[in-house]
């Protein structure tokens, strides 16, 4: 079979694959975890005084829904991450973090230098890896989805990422 057919089949499969309890507890469990370290790591990830109104909110968090959720998703864990190797991971992980500052100097100016700083970069590093084996581990590709989708909207909700209004 052609590998790019086989690609796109395991990763359809994957977009159809619901998976059990166990992994949904992990990923949530896993994402709370990597935002408290964020948090810890980069204090200014909360900023109470500026959080979004209500509006602001529910509109960022549906954006955040398609693009970077399920986009990026497809992207890192979807294509760049398959046959699911250690080398596939390594490389998503690695695109994945390029991606960030590199996103931020083609379309999102005011972010420059949060995407840029190093310690945003360790995170998006343990990120990137976390889905990856979340992928793996749950055959599905849900998982990295929510979990990436609910990091942007705690992030949003929590006042520090303001250069997204």
């Amino acid at each position: 079979m052609n590998p790019l057919k086989h690609h796109l089949r395991t990763l359809r499969e994957d977009f159809l694959h619901t998976p059990g309890w166990r992994v949904w507890l992990a990923s949530i469990s896993g994402t709370l975890l990597l935002l408290t370290f964020a948090g810890l790591l980069m204090p200014e990830f909360v900023d109470l005084d500026n959080k979004p109104t209500s509006s602001e909110f529910l509109l960022t968090a549906l954006v955040a829904l398609f693009l970077p959720a399920i986009f990026e998703e497809t992207i890192f864990r979807g294509f760049l991450n398959l046959p699911q190797t250690r080398l596939s991971i390594l490389l998503s992980t690695l695109a994945f973090v390029t991606w960030h500052p590199l996103g931020a100097f083609l379309f999102l100016p005011k972010a420059k230098a949060y995407f840029t700083d190093l310690r945003f970069l360790l995170i998006v590093t343990f990120l990137g890896f976390f889905f990856c084996i979340l992928r793996k581990w749950g055959k599905s590709i849900w998982p990295c989805i929510l979990c990436h989708w609910l990091i942007v909207i705690a992030w949003k909700g929590l006042g520090g990422a303001r250069f997204l209004t």
